[in-house]
This record gives C-alpha cells, sequence and structure tokens, in this order.
C-alpha cells in the first residue's frame, strides 16, 4: 500500500556552499588585457590621445574608449575620457599636475583637481580624499615602472609638439616619440592586469568573504577587499527572497574613509539550469547627496550594467540548477530552490498503523489528496500534544 503526493523539487544551499562558491568564482578568476591601447601625438591641439585598451575578469570587460590629455607646456594637464564598461561609456575629467621626485627618477602627480564625472557630477572630495587618489594614482604609476625621464634642472612643463611628447627642464628637453610612449603603456596595462590577478587570487591577504544564513529570514554577505591600500568593506547586505524577489535594505559600503548606504531589488531568474538577474531598482541613502542624484539619474544604465556583470559571471563560472525553481527562500538555515513542477513520491505502508513524515510541502494537503488509500489518519497537535483525527470531505 503507498500514498501518491504531489510536491515539487527543491534544492538547498547552505552558507558554506555559498561561501565557497563565491571564494572560488574571485580566487579563480584572471584579470586579462583584451585589447592593447593605440597613442597618438596631436602636435596641432598640443594633445596625446590614447584608445581602446580593455581589461576583461569572468567574462566582465572593462577599459577606456578614450583619454585625451591636452598640454599647454606647463606643470598641468588637462584630462578628458569616457570608461568603456559592459557597453556603457560614462564620461570623466580632471586636471593632472605634475612633477619630478628626484628619488623615483620618474614624474608622478602631485594633485587632481575640477573631477567631473559624466559631465554633470562633481564629487565633493576633501583634501585626504584627494591625497588618497593622488597616493593610488602613483602607486599604479609606480608598478608599472613609470615614465622614465632625463632631468636637466627644474621640471617646468610639458608639451606635445612636432618632435614628440617634451618634458621641459629648466635647462634642456627631453622628448618621447607615439612609439615609445605606447611601449611604456602596454607594460603598464600588462603590470596591472597581473598585479589585479595577484590581489584577486591572494586569499586571506587582500581581500575575505563572510556568508551568513539568519534562520527563516535572510542570506547574509560580508566581503571586504584591499588594494593599492585602499579597504573596500560590504556589511549588512542582507538578502531577503519573496518568491523569485531578491532584495537588500540599507547595505553599507565603506571605501577608504567613505561610508554610504544603499537598497536594491533583483528579479531572478532561470534558462536550462543558467539563472541570471534582472535589476529593478538601485537607490542611495542620503550620505552623500550629489553621489545620491548621479545614481538616480544614470539608474537604467547602472541596471543594466549590474544585469550584464552578473550573467556573464555566472557564465564563466559555470553555475547552474539542477531545474529552474519558482521560487527561493531561507528555510531554517539553508537558501532552498523549489521547482514549479511537480513529483509523485510513493511511501510504503504496511498494513496497520503507520507513523510517516511527509518529505514536501503537498499542493492539496488534505487527507484524500495525500493519504486516498488511508483508513484514517491523525496528526500531531504540538500544543496539546495530541493526535487529532482529520476528518475528510
Amino acid at each position: 500500500m503507498f500514498a501518491p503526493i504531489v510536491s515539487a523539487d527543491t534544492t538547498s544551499y547552505t552558507a558554506g556552499d555559498i561561501e565557497t562558491w563565491l571564494e572560488d568564482a574571485i580566487s579563480g578568476a584572471e584579470v586579462t588585457v583584451t585589447v592593447s591601447p593605440s597613442v597618438t601625438l596631436d602636435a596641432t591641439n598640443h594633445r596625446m590621445i590614447v584608445q581602446d585598451f580593455a581589461f576583461a575578469v569572468r567574462g566582465v570587460t572593462v577599459g577606456l574608449e578614450d583619454l585625451r590629455l591636452k598640454f599647454d607646456d606647463t606643470k598641468i594637464v588637462q584630462v578628458e575620457g569616457s570608461l568603456a564598461v559592459l557597453g556603457k561609456y560614462p564620461k570623466f575629467s580632471c586636471d593632472l599636475e605634475l612633477e619630478y621626485l628626484e628619488g623615483d627618477g620618474e614624474l608622478q602627480v602631485a594633485d587632481i583637481s575640477n573631477i567631473v564625472i559624466a559631465t554633470t557630477f562633481t564629487p565633493t572630495l576633501s583634501p585626504g580624499d584627494i591625497a588618497t587618489i593622488v597616493d593610488v594614482m602613483n602607486q599604479i604609476l609606480d608598478a608599472a615602472g613609470g615614465l622614465p625621464v632625463t632631468p636637466d634642472g627644474a621640471l617646468e612643463g610639458v608639451n606635445v609638439d612636432g618632435t614628440g611628447l617634451v618634458v621641459r627642464w629648466t635647462n634642456s628637453n627631453s622628448s618621447y616619440s607615439s612609439g615609445q610612449i605606447q611601449d611604456k603603456l602596454d607594460g603598464m596595462v600588462n603590470t596591472l592586469a597581473t598585479k589585479a590577478t595577484a590581489y584577486l587570487q591572494a586569499r586571506e591577504v587582500d581581500w575575505n568573504i563572510d556568508v551568513e544564513v539568519a534562520p527563516y529570514t535572510s542570506l547574509d554577505i560580508d566581503a571586504s577587499f584591499t588594494a593599492f591600500g585602499i579597504t573596500v568593506a560590504l556589511s549588512g547586505f542582507n538578502v531577503i527572497f519573496d518568491t523569485l524577489t531578491a532584495t537588500v535594505t540599507d547595505a553599507t559600503v565603506s571605501v577608504g574613509g567613505k561610508t554610504f548606504t544603499f537598497s536594491a531589488e533583483g528579479e531572478i531568474s532561470c534558462s536550462g539550469g543558467d539563472p541570471s538577474i534582472a535589476m529593478a531598482s538601485l537607490t542611495l541613502g542620503d550620505e552623500y547627496p550629489g553621489l545620491q542624484s548621479f545614481v538616480a539619474d544614470v539608474e537604467a544604465a547602472l541596471l543594466d550594467a549590474i544585469d550584464q556583470a552578473v550573467d556573464a559571471i555566472v557564465t564563466s563560472t559555470g553555475l547552474a540548477w539542477t531545474f529552474c525553481p519558482s521560487s527561493i527562500a531561507v528555510v531554517d538555515t539553508n537558501v532552498v530552490l523549489t521547482s514549479s513542477g511537480t513529483a509523485s513520491v510513493k511511501i510504503d505502508l504496511q498494513v496497520g498503523w503507520n507513523m510517516v513524515s511527509v518529505p514536501v510541502i503537498p499542493d492539496d494537503a488534505s487527507a484524500e489528496a495525500v493519504f486516498p488509500d488511508g483508513d484514517t489518519v491523525y496528526t500531531w497537535n504540538p500544543v496539546n500534544k495530541t493526535y487529532v483525527q482529520v476528518l475528510r470531505q
């Protein structure tokens, strides 16, 4: 004798399962240069133009669409450019002041000012923030070997003329052709890719991830990453599931000495076992009103970029589900995926009384549906601590 039970398939993931996958996804990543930079010197407009170099990691490609440096024979360089991020091209501009450090034997950045992002957003930065950005820029230059110079007196200015990129000293000039600069940039981007890969693979040194599942509540993720002396930390990233909607409220990101909160919502979907996400919203807290307004202005493009990045990472890491779920929930201390399909579970019964546990949540929990061949069905009442007969309809 058996009882047919109609139910859905389920798959459970523990906090350890999820943490291991995230760690493997990061430590197994490699940053590669997919497009090398090209350099053009424009003597007429006194500009150096760098175009089309890109990095790829876990299927996500980022880089520069173009970078235009305008010189006026002083130590100030006007910088304009646009990034290339998942098919989006956010613009930026700033002014750099150059200096020569005799001990390092190379040109470095002394100051950065007039920073504008996406033509409208001007971030509010303290002198300490500016000093940190300058330090990181110089660390990157140092890691790539910098631009070697031959000083003859004090640095007076930089320009582009018919002879190339000219660094002017008190007593003489140093000139560099576009080919020399391009060779240096090739070395720089390859060095950066190698260093970035080393950062990603430096488990328990430069980054860490902690995943927990709050019983019957949420999937909680904390993470931190350190590069070039700057630590980025994510905390309070607590995901609450409702069917296939994932919601995060007031998570915190800290970058150096800056901290801001954000909330997000996404719809999880699946095709052929491959999960994906469609972001529905992303809002910043009111810690930095200018940044909050900027994110609101570019929200559609930002959400689309996040969708593409998540899908690329999932594809490159080979994450696949055994079935496409109709709902995701936190059950006890597991994240449980439940399918939309049905299955028939058989329970072998002996003649006489049987004590059984139904291993699923039936679509129809009536005695007739769950135990159609049972003469009498009782359930346990944990409050009264007694068995109660289930009356058939």
